[in-house]
């Protein structure tokens, strides 16, 4: 299935299912030399984590973009329920109240149904964070199926 992203009323919801069982997924999302792999948008060369896979553990991103320079996702885990669902709250400087973000994991007929909700997202911020979503999922699907340059799916 094609991840499906839309957005509306401060609220990013995408779906993807993935062909892959739904441990495999989960994993992809919280340890920590999977997530480098597929992380950020289409313009990401390198990503750095930080990931605490437990509630109130750290859930942190360093995005490097080429000449674009590098944005950086300071995130708390709120949720953590291996292998059905992870949440996780980020409070940008000057954003209150944080935004949160909630993914869950379904077994599906032939894989997993991942579905991401992300709430509390200004509109003017929204712009860069839908399609940057849009192009995470593309690269999970590439990751998980062993297609993506560094995959070690």
């Amino acid at each position: 299935m094609e991840p499906e992203v839309t957005y509306g009323n401060g609220t990013l919801t995408a779906r993807a299912v993935y062909a892959a069982p739904r441990e495999r997924v989960f994993d992809a999302w919280v340890e920590t030399s999977q997530v480098q792999q597929w992380w950020g948008c289409n313009e990401t060369t390198k990503v750095e984590s930080v990931i605490e896979p437990r509630v109130g553990g750290r859930y942190c991103h360093m995005m490097y973009l080429g000449e674009r320079g590098q944005t950086y996702q300071d995130s708390v885990f709120t949720e953590f329920e291996r292998p059905r669902v992870i949440a996780f709250r980020a409070n940008p400087p000057g954003q209150n109240p944080p935004m949160e973000v909630r993914v869950t994991f379904e077994e599906v007929e032939g894989g997993t149904l991942v579905q991401l909700v992300h709430s509390g997202l200004p509109d003017e911020i929204a712009v860069f964070v839908r399609p940057g979503w849009t192009a995470a999922l593309w690269k999970l699907t590439g990751f998980l199926s062993g297609n993506l340059a560094g995959s070690s799916a």
